[in-house]
């Protein structure tokens, strides 16, 4: 399957003469965004918002394209200055392409990634997305939003009517391309999997190994709803996610 996804990064920084040629040379765009800290004038609140690149999920070939994607944010870091992560900063994922639009609607959908990302979540600054007032995760501790909310951790009903795309808002900002990788290829592999969901009503079991890499994940899927057979898609694994 292909998709296209684009990126928006938000991060504490200084501009540099080099920062604006190299942004625009890529085709990105820069944006105010107020949410950035700023910790006095020097300090830029800009983010960066990236074209589509294509992605295709099958790992040789997603592989390629992730490694694009931190090659060009680590550009991008070279032409800022102190550039740091803090709280309250965001990366936002939009994937277009997506096909079982009824899985990836439900609520069922929203809490299985809310569980996985809860056994990722190790650093302070991930943890402090699980209670993000700009990426609020619904339907936990009674934190009923309104789809049509853009200010939720998976912003669907706003992004598609915008930009045809599902946007992934709960994930930290981060001033280490490594770590990016590591998120793109999580978040990727579990729309792999889920886009084998039948039903909506499938549960998706998605189980994670502790860090560091590699990470074996094995999916299992049982549609207890229909009564029909068993769907198991055991023992994919795959090395450094």
């Amino acid at each position: 399957m292909v998709y296209r996804i684009g990126l928006e990064y938000e991060i504490t920084h200084i501009t540099t003469d080099d920062t604006e040629p190299y942004v625009y040379g890529l085709g990105w765009d820069i944006h105010g965004d107020c949410t950035i800290e700023t910790f006095d004038d020097d300090y830029s609140q800009n983010e960066y918002v990236t074209t589509p690149y294509i992605i295709d999920i099958r790992k040789h070939k997603q592989n390629k394209t992730i490694n694009k994607i931190v090659r060009d944010y680590t550009g991008l870091l070279d032409t800022l200055d102190d550039a740091t992560a803090v709280e309250g900063e965001g990366l936002h994922i939009h994937i277009s392409g997506i096909k079982n639009k009824a899985f990836f609607y439900s609520r069922e959908f929203y809490n299985y990634v809310y569980n996985e990302y809860k056994k990722i979540a190790k650093s302070d600054l991930e943890l402090s997305r699980l209670d993000e007032h700009c990426a609020r995760w619904k339907y936990q501790d009674n934190n009923i939003c309104d789809d049509y909310d853009r200010y939720t951790a998976i912003n669907i009903e706003r992004a598609y009517e915008k930009h045809n795309t599902f946007e992934f808002r709960f994930l930290p900002a981060t001033d280490d391309p490594e770590r990016l990788r590591f998120y793109l290829k999580w978040l990727m592999n579990i729309v792999r999997k889920c886009e084998y969901s039948k039903h909506k009503d499938i549960t998706l079991n998605l189980e994670i190994n502790e860090q560091p890499e590699p990470i074996k994940y094995t999916a299992t899927a049982t549609d207890d709803i229909y009564k029909r057979k068993v769907i198991k898609i055991q023992k994919v694994v795959y090395s450094n996610v």
